[in-house]
């Protein structure tokens, strides 16, 4: 067995929790059952290297989640027909708790 070392990463990552609206969304859609927040994990998203604190991220936000909110519906239905056509910010926030985690790291298998 292979020791493991944990290195870290000057990452930050935006961690995406779906909330109720989604989910009853999700559910509409669904051939599999109902599903509840509970039986969705939440999205992880690595964020580019030139974002250094939560603040930034944060205030960015409202330039950068229309792909992380499209590849959330994708997850979900992948076909235009089925997602809603307006995507505005207030429905991202609505559908999804957002959080900024500051330190992302990595563990790596030791040689």
């Amino acid at each position: 067995m292979t020791q493991s070392n944990l290195t870290y990463t000057p990452n930050m990552a935006i961690v995406l929790l779906p909330k109720a609206p989604f989910i009853e969304w999700q559910n509409v859609l669904s051939t599999k059952g109902l599903f509840s927040v509970k039986d969705r994990d939440p999205s992880v998203y690595l964020l580019p290297e030139h974002y250094r604190i939560p603040s930034e991220v944060e205030d960015d936000l409202k330039n950068i989640y229309l792909p992380l909110f499209i590849n959330e519906l994708n997850q979900v239905a992948n076909d235009a027909i089925s997602q809603p056509r307006d995507k505005p910010f207030e429905m991202f926030v609505e559908w999804f708790e957002v959080k900024v985690v500051m330190d992302v790291w990595k563990l790596e298998d030791g040689k």
